[in-house]
């Protein structure tokens, strides 16, 4: 079923059930803390409620980026394949 987990994120306290080991739940901890530090100090909000709205976006904005990124390297390593097969094929 997966082990439990204690994070605090915000000084609020929440318990996970997981399959990650130790090591990767406290990476996110800290990633998703420190997301919420970097945004804190812009100023853009005070409001808790606003803060997590804003780091949600912002990760979500990321998150974006990189699968967007991830397709044209896929497609570009699709296309480098496809050529390299032809280019063997042709000296066979």
């Amino acid at each position: 079923m997966g082990e439990s987990f204690q994070i605090t994120v915000m000084g609020q306290t929440y318990l996970l059930k997981g399959t990650h080991d130790a090591a990767y739940v406290a990476r996110v901890e800290n990633f998703l803390n420190e997301q919420i530090e970097q945004a804190r100090k812009t100023g853009a909000t005070a409001d808790t409620f606003n803060l997590m709205v804003l780091v949600a976006l912002n990760l979500a904005d990321d998150c974006i980026k990189k699968d967007d990124a991830l397709k044209k390297l896929a497609g570009s390593i699709e296309a480098d394949s496809e050529r390299l097969v032809k280019l063997i094929d042709s000296r066979l």
